[in-house]
């Protein structure tokens, strides 16, 4: 049976490319109920990306949707994540959406889980290039708060790895103008010598 037509969760992060993913589901007719964040077994921040559950709620609400919000560690994820897909079903949902860009190993994990549970995986933004997925962002005028990273404390695989370097160069090419702008006619009270942080990698 096609699930097309049917409601849709998504799968949410509380971040830009999972909201982008939603905003587009949307737009192109797919009527989506909740939200899917899974969360740390003994605390209220998400299993991924340690984001309070205070904040994800908000988000929800805000939105006007559902936040299911299932708790499990890595060794219980991914049996978790799949009876949270059955119960949808059962609460005729058929969709799930994903925000996932160009990242074989998670397109063919979503797409597995899915299937496990009788649901149609959609990922609006895949093979997108990122400085797509970027420019979209800015000209829907979507806001994101934007954090700091001390590459010292991320595994060196990661700190030098492609997504990395190729996540600084596009937030540069995107932001720099606006920074150069906003440097020129920052307070006096700055003190001198201070980083600035709007451009830290």
């Amino acid at each position: 049976m096609s699930t097309a037509n049917l409601p849709a969760l998504c799968s949410w992060s509380g971040g830009k490319d999972s909201c982008l993913a939603l905003h587009l589901a949307l737009e192109s007719g797919i009527p989506v109920t909740r939200l899917l964040t899974v969360f740390e077994p003994d605390a209220d921040r998400s299993r991924s990306h340690a984001l309070p559950l205070e904040l994800l709620s908000d988000q929800a609400a805000a939105l006007g949707l559902e936040l299911r919000s299932p708790r499990a560690d890595w060794a219980t994820y991914e049996r978790v994540f799949v009876e949270e897909l059955e119960h949808a079903r059962e609460a005729g949902i058929g969709q799930a959406i994903f925000g996932d860009i160009d990242l074989l190993p998670h397109r063919e994990w979503e797409e597995k889980v899915c299937r496990r549970a009788g649901l149609t995986a959609r990922l609006p933004l895949w093979n997108w290039a990122r400085e797509r997925v970027v420019a979209e962002i800015l000209a829907r005028g979507m806001k994101a708060i934007c954090v700091c990273i001390n590459t010292r404390f991320l595994p060196e695989e990661v700190a030098a790895g492609p997504t990395m370097r190729r996540s600084f160069a596009i937030c540069r090419a995107e932001w720099t103008p606006a920074v150069r702008t906003a440097s020129s006619t920052r307070s006096s009270r700055t003190p001198r010598g201070s980083p600035d942080r709007s451009t830290s990698g």
